[in-house]
């Protein structure tokens, strides 16, 4: 059984999911967005007062244009989605090639994405590894030319926080008996 014939198949439940669904979203625009961006498009008007209820009105005719644009746009996408729902819970089912082709490229792209975001990251922590080492490799070089004062007076001097820590982690080892 190929995709048609599932939409065949459920074509009544899929109908009355989308009907349910271009309810409730018509319902939400002309209940709650469309007042709202009206109401807006009110206080933002600079034109002439005895003009703006027909500003109001062309405002409005857009607007609900553009809503059923966007609702047959969502609807098509919503039915999809309720075949594919239908198609994988239905053990009849069986996709055809390109369906598993397309589903593969897909996930292809998502881990390709994925990849790079990791590659990324990687790069990032290599690069603060090598200033981390460089930071230690110099608190190191510090800590054995120059005694405990000298290191605790350019702490202080200097307001460095490298040889701050250090000097602090130095004092602590050394109350430690270590």
């Amino acid at each position: 059984m190929n995709r048609a014939e599932i939409a065949e198949k459920y074509k009544a439940v899929i109908e009355r999911r989308l009907s349910k669904f271009r309810n409730d979203e018509a319902q939400e625009f002309y209940t709650k967005t469309l007042p709202n961006r009206l109401e807006q498009f009110r206080a933002n008007y600079t034109g002439a007062p005895e003009k703006m209820e027909a500003a109001v009105e062309e405002e409005e005719e857009e607007r609900v244009l553009d809503f059923w644009d966007y609702l047959d746009d969502e609807t098509a996408e919503e039915k999809e989605k309720a075949i594919s729902e239908y198609a994988e819970n239905d053990a009849d089912y069986q996709p055809l090639a390109s369906e598993i082709i397309t589903d593969q490229q897909e996930e292809i792209e998502q881990l390709k994405a994925k990849l790079k975001e990791t590659e990324e990251l990687c790069d990032l922590y290599y690069s603060q590894k090598s200033v981390s080492t460089l930071q230690l490799d110099i608190i190191n070089f510090v800590s054995r030319i120059y005694s405990k004062e000298q290191r605790t007076y350019f702490a202080t001097a200097y307001n460095s926080p490298y040889i701050t820590a250090h000097c602090m982690y130095e004092n602590g080892r050394s109350r430690d008996g270590s």
